[in-house]
């Protein structure tokens, strides 16, 4: 069924497989309803890759062709009448800009090792690159200093630096991971396609190489954190010594702490875009999916927390080693005196990108989907302090956590966990 070489796992008739469900058994009413919509604009850019990444990988790997039309027709829109309004925005919008990218470049990635390099795949892939390179050509800021000619740069002056006026002044951000994993998309399909290589995919796979070598802190349980500590001198991260959220709370930093987990569900994705953006059999390669086997170690180790009687869902500590003090006190969305406590980060978990991990996480998602509906007591928790930004209503909270949406990510995480191969 699959061209793939790796799988997740073998695809046979054991009982677990079995228990996957395809996400088309649920007709995908509220993914259809989504795709309908032109979620490239401001409001929803940020939150459109987050809630469709997972469905559209589980279609592609069902070889669901309902879904899969859908996605062709979203993305073609979107190449004839969307660009233009992708490309608007200050420095906020960038981050936007490459959360909808990603999306992107993970579509043509698909179709075109799905479906071969036919036009459409070409077409989109010439439209992604034409949006990449201005990103990563682009002036690059950084705190108390003046813009870097380009992004790369920023990353590479971040990775030489040992002494800082504050630890996160060497963090590498979302937003440079995000670049380079549109980046080792683009490559991929490059190089399957026979297109011409662009000289900044080789600045691309460096760069990975470079992060996950230096950066990367391995954890007693055979686990890692990406760069430990260097986050210890941020705002956000200022109250993580106290236990819950009180009024005029104390500053307490943690000097060693590791990245918060709702940045970090990203993180295996990001690791199979740089895994296949290598060719197959490489050192390059194995060392990438052998970073992803030590993060499902690190997850199912020491974040995740399944169901109990106490508490009917999943939970996940606030940070990647177990720490599950105060993030974010005071953050201008949620307000003064106010932050996410324990385990109020847990919400991500159902965005579905840690399946991606494979089947270390199917116990997690097929626990959430029987725990359907949730109670009030766990929609609370995912809630936490609630974003004061306008979303679209099928991505706002509380509702999302009691809708067909949330339903379906876990249907498709689900199927993903078992049976998506790495290099669809």
């Amino acid at each position: 069924m699959w061209s793939a070489t790796w799988l997740l796992c073998a695809c046979g008739s054991g009982s677990d497989n079995a228990s996957a469900v395809a996400p088309s058994a649920t007709k995908s009413t509220a993914i259809s309803t989504l795709l309908r919509q032109p979620l490239w604009v401001e409001r929803d850019a940020y939150d459109a890759s987050h809630h469709l990444m997972v469905p559209m990988h589980a279609a592609f790997a069902e070889k669901d062709t309902y879904t899969i039309q859908q996605f062709d027709s979203f993305f073609a829109n979107f190449q004839s009448t969307g660009l233009d309004q992708l490309v608007k925005g200050d420095l906020a919008g960038k981050l936007d800009r490459l959360h909808f990218l990603y999306l992107y470049s993970r579509y043509v990635s698909l179709s075109s090792s799905t479906f071969g390099c036919l036009p459409s795949a070409i077409a989109h892939h010439k439209t992604a690159l034409a949006l990449w390179v201005p990103i990563v050509d682009g002036p690059a800021w950084l705190w108390d200093r003046a813009d870097f000619p380009d992004l790369f740069s920023r990353v590479r002056w971040r990775l030489d630096q040992r002494v800082v006026a504050y630890s996160y002044y060497r963090a590498i951000t979302d937003e440079d991971l995000f670049a380079l994993a549109i980046g080792a998309d683009l490559s991929s399909v490059a190089s399957r396609c026979g297109l011409p290589n662009d000289s900044r995919f080789n600045d691309v796979a460096t760069l990975a190489s470079l992060i996950f070598t230096n950066e990367v802190n391995e954890t007693d349980i055979g686990g890692w954190v990406l760069q430990k500590g260097v986050w210890t001198d941020h705002p956000d991260y200022a109250y993580v010594g106290n236990p819950k959220v009180l009024p005029q709370l104390t500053p307490a930093k943690v000097y060693d702490i590791s990245p918060d987990s709702s940045h970090s569900f990203r993180l295996p994705l990001f690791l199979v875009s740089f895994a296949c953006s290598a060719a197959s059999g490489t050192a390059a390669r194995a060392e990438f999916l052998r970073l992803r086997d030590g993060l499902a170690k690190q997850w199912t180790g020491k974040v995740v927390r399944m169901p109990d009687d106490g508490f009917r869902g999943i939970r996940m500590t606030n940070f990647m080693d177990g720490e599950n003090g105060v993030y974010r006190y005071g953050y201008p969305t949620q307000g003064a005196g106010n932050g996410f406590g324990p385990f109020e980060l847990s919400g991500s978990f159902n965005l579905g990108w840690w399946s991606f991990l494979g089947t270390a996480t199917f116990p997690a998602y097929s626990a959430q989907k029987a725990m359907l509906p949730l109670g009030e007591d766990v929609v609370r928790l995912y809630v936490g302090p609630n974003t004061t930004r306008t979303r679209n209503p099928l991505f706002t909270e509380p509702e999302f956590y009691r809708g067909q949406l949330m339903s379906e990510i876990l249907d498709a995480a689900n199927f993903v966990a078992q049976r998506i191969p790495l290099c669809i």
